[in-house]
């Protein structure tokens, strides 16, 4: 990741996710198509100057994640995706094959697969087209922190 920084162009850096618990053959299945799919439109908005990506796995220059005013900490979903358009705009977004992160399905276990993406797609929906806040009460797990 810090090569890429040599570059003054390049304002961040994201990773892959990866699922970490082996379970059942249809949990493992959507793990890797979940993470799969989400890290193929990473690496295709990086691509093409519109980033989106998870920022679980990300590292930024510390100058322009200031000059962009970090994460909206006002929202309990989306948090990422409006920082990667934010810091896009400011700059260059690569995506590192070599940089992972590896992160629970705890959540998607918790409110079951269908659950979690009506859940988010409802909230994105709401962020992104309506430009509203998410549904807070939709999100417990904001409230286990």
């Amino acid at each position: 990741m810090c090569q890429s920084f040599a570059n003054p162009e390049v304002v961040c850096i994201s990773g892959s996710v990866i699922g970490l618990e082996q379970l059942g053959f249809l949990d493992n299945l959507f793990k890797v198509l979940h993470y799969g799919f989400m890290n193929k439109v990473a690496a295709l908005t990086a691509h093409i100057g519109f980033p989106l990506f998870p920022t679980v796995c990300c590292a930024c220059r510390k100058s322009i994640f200031r000059e962009i005013g970090g994460f909206d900490e006002g929202l309990a979903i989306a948090e990422d995706l409006t920082f990667s358009l934010k810091i896009g705009k400011a700059g260059k977004c690569q995506l590192s094959k070599k940089a992972k992160a590896y992160t629970s399905l705890r959540r998607v276990k918790k409110n079951g697969r269908m659950k979690n993406y009506f859940i988010y797609f409802k909230n994105y929906f709401r962020v992104f087209i309506l430009n509203q806040k998410p549904w807070i009460s939709e999100f417990p797990h904001t409230q286990e922190i």
